[in-house]
């Protein structure tokens, strides 16, 4: 009896010990749907409606987690977002994207998700345009 108790025990701890920390690994790839060419940088959000968890895009491809990319998210239901980034000096992002709308996503274990965004061209004046206001 000791030893089947033992035993359990000790599956007990290995388990909690080796992944059984509730949390999930989810990345994947974002494309343009022009083209479906990678987008190089911008950030994906998943979030419950509580907490957010987030994953920046570099090379076309995104890990999210709590704290820092890659760390997974607990299991749950996700809105899913992406968001260009502005470059560091405020100005317009590196990348123009948006989605069309934002997915939906039941998170019960590792997956890969993946995101089209639609690529916004720059904001052109009319050539009229005083060059003060261009």
């Amino acid at each position: 009896m000791k030893q089947s108790f033992y035993f359990l025990f000790l599956s007990f701890l290995v388990l909690v010990a080796f992944g059984c920390s509730g949390k999930v690994k989810v990345g994947g790839t974002v494309k343009y749907s022009d083209d479906d060419s990678l987008v190089n940088s911008g950030e994906i959000v998943f979030s419950d409606g509580v907490t957010s968890a987030r994953g920046s895009i570099k090379n076309g491809r995104y890990s999210v987690g709590l704290m820092k990319d890659g760390e997974g998210i607990p299991k749950g239901n996700y809105q899913v977002t992406a968001e260009s980034i502005r470059s560091s000096l405020g100005g317009q992002p590196t990348e123009s994207f948006v989605m069309p709308e934002p997915l939906k996503v039941e998170v019960i274990k590792n997956i890969e998700v993946d995101i089209v965004v639609d690529r916004l061209k720059p904001l052109e004046l009319p050539s009229n345009t005083p060059p003060n206001r261009r």
